[in-house]
């Protein structure tokens, strides 16, 4: 059991801190970038990236832009208008290429919280654009020459939907940037694996008194990007921001990545400010960890999630992985009180069976074998499908054993070891598939888009997309697909370019493809792994049961359990 509880506890204790961004020259991301270009260079369609068509915007001034919103827009496609609400979340405006001549009437409904209103609008001639505004009292038109703000403001919500090569292509080689402009444009470079070219532009922003302390940061990040952690510390080191500065919280998290490639476990500890900055105590608190102070660890953990006060869907996170955390060594040391204090706190979220298995875990580890029992007996019955049911099974069979309920025990055992053996077939499957089967069916689909129909309803390809964006690196592959997805759509309806650019579309699908398959075989590959392991435990459990009982096994070995 020693060893699934290990493996339980590092599947469930995430990395905390910020990945570095990709190598200087990403060969995919810079041939997509070109291919953006020439879209953007087509005429009439620098906002779009679709030539010729008329152009309208849906934006945001009121009080309620956070809120749900959904609309219609007949003549547009409707992907691009499912990214309303996030887009207006975000800041930004969405900018919808539709289909129709000028002064065509297009009829937009536009639903806000409960309530849905209609508005007409009229479709703008060449150069101009037709605005639909929901204002506190609902949406109003008008027609106005694109400018500054508009690029702005669509360059925002194409990176809030993660079409970042788009919101470069919407403002790269515009004329009359601002500064302010400028930096959004560098820090779209370094977010989309381009940091050489970022660099560049943070250099011009350094000379600008306002954006100065931001340009430097972002040089740092370019720095760690670029691999080169002293120099990114240097760079840091030149801001000297006082704590109260709006961009120090930012530095320090920076900070921790730069002195983490360059230091000793124990100087990053002493490096390490401790100071009103969550993600720096779980930066504390995984170093801690890594030398096994798990003491000062749990302390660290807890002030992160102390400080985690935000609604800010990052620092929500990083809350209910902290408190996860430190529940989970508690639990692991059998200290069931403040373990069940922390797990209370995240008991009806999405980490519902996860903290369920903890307080079985703690329960466990404390000896109280009655309530390890009835946790799992709630985890089976609130959560039938939970992915940590057969662990949770093979925990419950030691707790029979410890409790001489031997026909109890090889039963949860053989449930335990049924599953284990069930899911490493699944994988053999799922490894077949991704090494031979279409790049678009099955998982790769799942993961990359274009799956088959019904695929959501596949269990082993379920829990094999959870695995697999659990692994490091994969994240990044699947930004690169749906990137590569943003920009095709474009050229596909750019009349004439999508048949010169075949060729080029079809090599780099090929290349990203490639690494993907890699990715993913070796993530099921150390799954396979992990299951053997897990299943070993089982069998051994099950035969030890059997071996020691006092009835010599008799009556124990019966048929394995559906």
């Amino acid at each position: 059991m020693q060893r699934v509880i290990f493996i339980c506890f590092l599947a469930i204790l995430p990395v905390i801190f910020i990945t570095p961004a990709g190598a200087a020259s990403d060969p995919p991301k810079a041939q997509l970038l070109r291919l953006e270009e020439k879209v953007r260079n087509a005429a009439d369609s620098r906002l779009t990236g679709v030539p010729g068509r008329p152009v309208l915007v849906l934006a945001c001034s009121g009080s309620t832009c956070g809120e749900n919103h959904r609309a219609q827009v007949p003549g547009a496609p409707n992907r691009d208008v499912a990214a309303l609400g996030t887009t207006l979340a975000a800041g930004g405006w969405l900018v919808l290429a539709v289909d129709g001549k000028p002064g065509d009437p297009v009829t937009v409904t536009w639903t806000r919280g409960g309530s849905t209103a209609t508005i007409e609008a009229r479709l703008p001639p060449a150069g101009s654009v037709t605005m639909v505004d929901q204002t506190g009292d609902g949406p109003v038109t008008r027609q106005e020459v694109p400018g500054p703000e508009h690029r702005r403001r669509v360059a925002v919500g194409l990176r809030a939907v993660g079409d970042l090569l788009g919101a470069i292509g919407v403002l790269q080689g515009a004329e009359g940037l601002t500064p302010s402009d400028r930096l959004l444009l560098a820090d779209l470079y370094l977010q989309a694996d381009l940091p050489k070219l970022a660099d560049g532009l943070y250099r011009e922003l350094d000379a600008v008194a306002a954006h100065r302390a931001a340009a430097r940061l972002g040089r740092a990040r370019v720095a760690l990007a670029l691999g080169d952690a002293n120099t990114a510390r240097k760079r840091l080191d030149s801001l000297a921001l006082k704590r109260d500065h709006p961009l120090a919280a930012e530095a320090d998290v920076v900070r921790v990545a730069a002195l983490r490639r360059t230091e000793v476990a124990e100087d990053l500890i002493q490096a390490l400010p401790a100071g009103g900055n969550p993600f720096v105590h779980a930066a504390r608190a995984q170093t801690y960890l890594s030398v096994g102070d798990t003491f000062s660890a749990i302390n660290e953990f807890d002030e992160a999630a102390r400080l985690a006060v935000t609604n800010d869907p990052e620092v929500v996170s990083l809350r209910q992985r902290a408190l996860l955390a430190s529940a989970s060594l508690y639990a692991d040391q059998g200290r069931v009180g403040e373990a069940l204090t922390r797990f209370d706190r995240l008991d009806n979220g999405p980490l519902a069976d996860r903290v369920r298995f903890g307080r079985a875990l703690a329960f466990f580890r404390a000896g109280d074998l009655i309530k390890t029992v009835a946790e799992i007996d709630t985890l089976e019955r609130t959560h039938p499908a939970s992915a940590w049911l057969p662990e949770a099974r093979l925990m419950r069979g030691d707790a029979y054993r410890k409790l001489a309920a031997t026909h109890q025990a090889v039963g949860e055992y053989r449930k335990a070891l049924a599953a284990f053996r069930k899911w490493d077939t699944e994988l053999d499957t799922l490894l077949t598939e991704v090494a031979t089967g279409p790049f678009v069916r099955g998982l790769t689909g799942r993961l990359f888009g274009g799956g088959v129909t019904g695929a959501a309803a596949d269990p082993p390809r379920d829990r094999a997309v959870q695995v697999l964006l659990r692994t490091p690196g994969m994240a990044d592959i699947v930004a690169d697909h749906r990137q590569m997805a943003f920009t095709v759509a474009r050229l596909e309806r750019l009349e004439g370019v999508s048949g010169q650019l075949g060729n080029s579309l079809q090599a780099l699908r090929a290349g990203l493809e490639e690494a993907a398959r890699e990715q993913v075989r070796v993530a099921l590959v150390n799954e396979q792994e992990r299951i053997g392991d897990l299943a070993i435990a089982a069998s051994v459990g099950m035969t030890q049961t059997i071996l020691f009982d006092r009835s010599g096994g008799r009556g124990l070995v019966f048929e394995d359990a559906p």
